[in-house]
């Protein structure tokens, strides 16, 4: 008991009793609780704004996407398509800046801009300000700005430009930024002279700070056109901190995925152009510089070089990857091509590559194994003359790359292209006669048949008859000589009389010529003895005509011909003093006074 008691009392000197507390002796209302009523209140006020805009935006989405596909329908008549556009601005009006980055709504802002007048335009740009930079980098919005660089006027594209100069690298290197930043860099024809200088410095800004400092300190803006050259003015040191610069944004591109863009391909070239260089000076900064920049770009520039063809940087990018890799990664980049040798080689850009790695590449087995024979395999008889025929000349540059030798390249490839097509030094050992020998020789078949089968149609051709002779040039075949017999015969007037096809019956007699001067073992069969024989019943008649008398010319050249045409010419002297003024009479007068 006297326990309990002592328990007791400490339990009140605590004012812990255990019993439970009467409603008396609850906590009073504080005075602060009516407050509380209010907040509850002020919540709810919220909430209702809140549903009030979300209702308000709902309802401009609808009305706006139901405006925009009336704007869209090719049907569309222009007085009720204009209607429906300045309905559609009034009801964006003041609420593009937050609208801009809905991924459906957005789409009618580029649909208002597309069709609006030049003042709604600047009205939509004026809203925007400040926000472009951020709207290059959304995965919707960025094709929002791609339509005003595409759409607008050129106060339209200056100012959007204007926004984002000094942003250049982030949107380069940033996946959505990539596609304004490609729109923005392509110059075009109608490009103002504010325009160009100030795409100029965008594209500068891509070489870094350093670079800018530069062009500064030689009293230059990047946006002259100049600025470029500075940079083979500057010193070996601040070269290399450049050159760094502008590799970290190139990696970032080519690891990105970038490189299927333009802008990406001519940065890529630009860097590959000025780094090869190095190669040559007598530096340990340079020659590390160089070897770490060939070993991670190559690999990059090779997973890319599908999409890269496509361009003419891009084209010349994987040419100049090509002639300063080594056999390795030469042999990676070309199995890249496999399955697509057919139509790179017709591309616009794309041979180039081709001729590039036939020229540089060693290894003739792996050019015949994924180039020589998928060309081969692919390709009927009736493509392989639509190639020679090519009017462009693109489709038979392959061919007479084979069929030619070195030294007569010029004539068929410009010289931007022999530089961008021959192989650095040291990187490439084999006789480039030696290794066109090795190749050819699968085409050899595929050539002769074509050249047989369709001879007139070729021999007619200003280019393609080019083909037909270097065949016969390259290989002397009876077969195709004496289709060239065969085919004078069936038409000898026209083809006499043809502007080109009497070109090439000249050469191929001419050809044979040179080819009787090199071989011992002479056959029976003589293409100039059968032209001859053609012709010498009609002798008077040709010398009548100044193209027919070059072929009667080449005929009094060539060993087989010479004594009976000179005899035959002779006779006719009356006739030939009669025609005296055309040009073909002066050259066999003067080659039978000989």
């Amino acid at each position: 008991m006297a326990e309990e008691k002592r328990d007791s009392m400490a339990l009140k000197a605590t004012g812990m009793t255990g019993k439970k507390r009467s409603l008396s002796d609850k906590k009073k209302p504080s005075k602060f609780s009516p407050k509380k009523k209010k907040k509850e209140g002020g919540k709810d006020m919220r909430l209702s704004k809140r549903n009030a805009a979300i209702e308000e935006i709902e309802r401009v989405t609808l009305e706006a996407k139901k405006l925009s596909a009336q704007v869209l329908q090719k049907t569309a008549k222009s007085d009720q398509r204009k209607e429906n556009v300045t309905e559609l601005f009034l009801l964006l009006k003041g609420k593009v800046r937050n609208l801009a980055m809905k991924h459906d709504l957005c789409r009618t802002i580029q649909c208002c801009f597309r069709f609006g007048t030049d003042d709604q335009k600047q009205s939509i740009l004026k809203e925007l300000k400040d926000e472009i930079v951020t709207l290059c980098k959304g995965k919707y919005s960025c094709f929002m700005i791609v339509a005003f660089l595409r759409h607008g006027s050129t106060q339209h594209r200056l100012f959007v430009l204007k926004e984002i100069k000094g942003h250049m690298k982030r949107l380069g290197t940033h996946n959505c930024g990539a596609h304004v930043a490609d729109l923005a860099l392509q110059t075009t024809s109608h490009d103002t002279k504010q325009l160009k200088s100030l795409r100029t410095s965008l594209w500068n800004e891509f070489y870094g700070q350093r670079f800018a400092i530069a062009v500064a300190n030689a009293g230059l803006d990047l946006s002259n056109s100049k600025a470029l050259k500075c940079y083979d003015d500057i010193d070996l040191k601040t070269k290399l901190a450049i050159l760094t610069d502008l590799k970290q944004v190139v990696l970032k591109i080519a690891d990105k995925g970038l490189l299927r863009y333009a802008y990406a391909q001519r940065l890529s070239y630009e860097f590959i152009c000025k780094t090869e260089p190095l190669r040559s000076i007598e530096s340990e900064d340079a020659q590390k510089f160089y070897s770490s920049s060939v070993s991670s770009l190559v690999p990059l520039i090779s997973e890319a070089s599908l999409a890269m063809i496509s361009t003419s940087e891009g084209t010349k990018c994987i040419c100049r990857t090509l002639a300063l890799s080594g056999a390795k990664e030469k042999k990676k980049l070309i199995k890249k091509w496999k399955g697509h040798i057919n139509n790179i080689s017709i591309h616009e850009y794309g041979y180039l590559a081709i001729v590039t790695a036939l020229n540089t590449t060693d290894d003739t087995v792996l050019l015949k194994k994924f180039i020589i024979s998928e060309l081969v395999k692919e390709r009927s008889s009736e493509e392989v003359l639509a190639c020679i025929l090519d009017p462009t000349g693109i489709g038979r540059k392959l061919y007479l790359y084979l069929l030619v030798s070195q030294d007569k390249l010029p004539r068929y490839f410009s010289p931007t292209e022999i530089k961008v097509m021959t192989p650095v030094e040291g990187t490439s050992k084999k006789d480039p006669d030696m290794r066109r020998s090795e190749l050819n020789k699968q085409m050899k078949d595929i050539l002769e048949s074509c050249c047989i089968e369709n001879v007139e149609q070729i021999a007619s051709d200003k280019k393609g008859s080019d083909v037909l002779l270097h065949v016969l040039s390259r290989w002397w075949n009876e077969d195709v000589s004496k289709s060239i017999v065969k085919m004078v015969e069936n038409n000898m007037k026209e083809l006499l009389e043809h502007p080109t096809a009497q070109v090439t019956i000249k050469r191929a007699v001419n050809i044979e010529k040179e080819h009787l001067e090199h071989v011992e073992n002479k056959s029976d069969y003589n293409m100039g003895s059968e032209i001859w024989k053609l012709m010498k019943p009609s002798v008077k008649a040709w010398l009548s005509i100044n193209r027919a008398s070059f072929v009667i010319n080449s005929l009094l050249e060539h060993p087989e011909t010479a004594s009976d045409v000179r005899s035959s010419l002779l006779k006719h002297d009356n006739v030939m003093k009669k025609h005296e003024g055309l040009a073909s009479i002066k050259v066999i007068r003067k080659n039978l006074k000989a």
